[in-house]
């Protein structure tokens, strides 16, 4: 299993957002930003992956990565865990 290092919080996403820095990479991506966004419209909640350009956690696109999906209660470890990592505090 991967491990998804977590660097630290960001603001400026539709939700609680935090940085992390993956091990192995995702699809090229050494970091990510992952968030937990409200009901939009008729779409349930849903936890979302996106490139980061680096630790800031600025999106490189808002193009979401395998392992965003909408449920009922989606958590930032359960976007994570869909794609084979778990969350470690530090380094």
């Amino acid at each position: 299993m991967g491990v998804a290092y977590e660097v630290g919080q960001v603001s400026g996403f539709a939700g609680p957002a935090t940085v992390f820095r993956l091990d192995p990479t995702l699809a090229g991506h050494e970091f990510v930003t992952v968030w937990v966004q409200d009901v939009f419209g008729a779409q349930g909640p849903e936890a979302v992956v996106v490139a980061a350009v680096d630790a800031s956690g600025a999106a490189k696109s808002m193009t979401r990565l395998p392992g965003s999906y909408v449920a009922a209660s989606p958590t930032v470890s359960g976007a994570l865990w869909l794609n084979g990592y778990q969350i470690s505090a530090g380094e």
